[in-house]
Parts: structure tokens; sequence; C-alpha cells
């Protein structure tokens, strides 16, 4: 597959010292996002979806989160497209969009934050993560995965080399997600003379968020039985592991709905690793059904952001827009795109 690059475009200081004018500032929606925590945070990356009518003809780089008064500096880029709709549009207009800000969050409630149509916008630079972290990245094989099959054949591969990059989804001043794809192969030599390893065993998809200046990066790793074009049936094996090159660290997100739930730890070594599952102690093994995968969600952070990384993990600040039928929403008819369905979500979302 050819890697292919998503132009992300922001809004600069230089625009907002031309929009001035609160006049010329249309609220197109309001969204929300919830701090649980007992303390306030600040300058914290929020984002989210906003879906937008089939017949809206702005450019989506005038999109921006006003926190009151204050024009915060967004980052936009199309997440998903209508029909074609013409020699303007031969790939559709935009149907949903991501908008991503830095922003201040109260503790323990809710914050709005309004969303504004501005008449113009201008690139800027891509941002890159913090200097640790880029250079933990750019590394040998800062993230491996590996797995034993029902044999006991070692299986592994390096998840984030530069030649495993199959999409640069996001790129902008306020993060980048990048998506890497790679297969399992031998490990070693095989377990006996009569259980020979497998040529391919399971697949890895991964999505790397970085935020810029920040020393830490969100991962999730969907690990799958096959492509879809090439699918494998029921999938046996005794243990899966992820490894992280030190000196970085690691912090599992939503642990119960992942297959890290049982797993441990183990730091020491050139990596620390995390068992999601580990082998059973009984001697019985694990089945990935046909067309099945395990989504593992953990912050990977170099020990200078490892108090960040924590926090941002704890929060992880979504916002979801505010339901209406006046404004852009999941609610609005005009704007109803969540789901396949397509059907507005109840107001009182």
């Amino acid at each position: 597959m050819k890697k292919m690059t998503i132009c992300v475009i922001c809004l600069t200081g230089v625009v907002l010292a031309c929009a001035s004018s609160t006049r010329a500032q249309e609220v197109v929606s309001r969204v929300k996002v919830h701090n649980p925590g007992k303390e306030a945070v600040t300058d914290v990356v929020v984002r989210g979806a906003l879906p937008l009518p089939v017949n809206y003809d702005k450019p989506i780089a005038g999109l921006v989160l006003r926190d009151g008064e204050k024009m915060l500096q967004t980052q936009v880029s199309v997440f998903s497209t209508y029909s074609g709709s013409g020699a303007a549009h031969p790939v559709g207009r935009p149907e949903v969009v991501q908008l991503a800000a830095r922003a201040s969050l109260p503790a323990g409630a809710f914050k709005e934050f309004d969303v504004v149509q501005l008449p113009a916008a201008t690139a800027a630079k891509a941002a890159e993560a913090g200097k640790a972290l880029h250079a933990w990245l750019t590394g040998k094989s800062p993230i491996v995965v590996e797995a034993v099959d029902v044999f006991g054949n070692r299986y592994a591969a390096s998840v984030l080399d530069p030649g495993k990059l199959i999409e640069t989804r996001q790129s902008g001043p306020i993060l980048a997600e990048k998506i890497y794809q790679t297969t399992l192969t031998p490990l070693g030599d095989k377990a006996a003379p009569d259980k020979p390893a497998l040529k391919k065993f399971l697949r890895v998809r991964a999505y790397l968020t970085t935020y810029a200046g920040e020393e830490f990066a969100s991962l999730a790793l969907m690990i799958h039985n096959g492509s879809l074009d090439d699918a494998n049936s029921d999938v046996y094996y005794r243990e899966i592991r992820v490894g992280v090159a030190e000196p970085a660290g690691l912090d599992v997100w939503e642990k119960t709905y992942s297959p890290a739930v049982m797993g441990a730890v183990k730091t020491g070594g050139p990596r620390t690793w995390l068992t999601c599952p580990p082998a059973r102690t009984d001697g019985k093994v694990f089945v990935m059904p046909q067309a099945g995968a395990a989504l593992l969600r953990l912050v990977v952070y170099a020990p200078a952001g490892k108090q960040r990384a924590l926090a941002y993990n704890a929060l992880t600040p979504f916002f979801v827009p505010v339901p209406s039928q006046e404004h852009f929403s999941w609610s609005n008819f005009a704007t109803a795109r969540y789901d396949s369905t397509k059907y507005p979500m109840p107001l009182s979302v």
C-alpha cells in the first residue's frame, strides 16, 4: 500500500489578529468536554469530531474553537467525506472533521467551547514531539510485539519501523497521527523438528499520536489474525506481549477492556514488557477467532514526560458536540452523520 498523507490546516496567530470582530465569527456548533479529575488542568490537547451538512461550502480551515472570547489555535482535518459531488469535489465535500486545540479544563466539571467559522485561515507549520520522545521513536525498534504459537514457536514484529508506515492521517501544529501495519514472523529456530513455525502469524496495526512539544504519545495496537483480503481462520496461541524499548515507560488506558487485563508489566533489561495476556499456567491455549482482533491502548513516554503522560491518560479529553437542532451536532437532522445509519441521536444525549 502506498503511503498517503492527508493535508491538515489550522488557524495561525496572524489570522487571529485579523478576525478581532466577534460579528465576523459565526457560531456553527458548541462542544463540551469533561474533566472527571479533582484538579484543574491547563494546556492540554482537547480533540474530537464534528459533523458537517452536505451543502457546507466554507473552508474547514476557518473552523476554530473559542474559549469565551479567546480564539484557540485549532488544527482541522477531514475524517470522512460525502459521495462525490461534481468536478469541484471529486471525492465529496467534508462530512466529518476532526478538531484539536490546547485548552484549560476546570476540575470535576464539563466545559463548553464554541466552534466558530472565520472567513479565512492560512496553513501552519507542523510541530514535532518533544526531543527525548522524538529520539526514542526514531531509534531502533521502539515498540515490538511478540507471540507464541501452540507449539512454542515465537514470532515478532517491530511495529513503528518507517517502512511499515501506511498513512499519515493528521499532521499539524497540535498533533500528528500515523498508522503502521506489520506482520509477526518467526523469531529464531522452530520449537522442534516436528513442530514447524508458520511463515506468518498474527498481524498488527498501530495508531501513533504525538503531541507538539510533549514527551509522551498515545498508541493503539490492534492485534488481529489476518488482513481483510487474506484472513486466517481461528488462530491458537499461548502468549502475546508488547515490548517498549528503554528508557521509555508505558501506561495502559481502559485496561479492563483490553487483552492486558490479566497481564503484568515487567521491567529490567533493554525493554519493558506488557503481557496481554500471559501464558496460562494450566497449559491451555487462547484462541483468536476468524476476523477477530485484540485492542490495546496505552501511552508511551520519555522519563521527563511521565507525570504529564499519566495525567493525560487518566483524562483523555475528547469533546462531543452539544445536542442541538440549531448547530452542527449528531442530533441535528442536517448533520446526523453518526455511525452507518446516519440517524439523528436523541437531543438528551
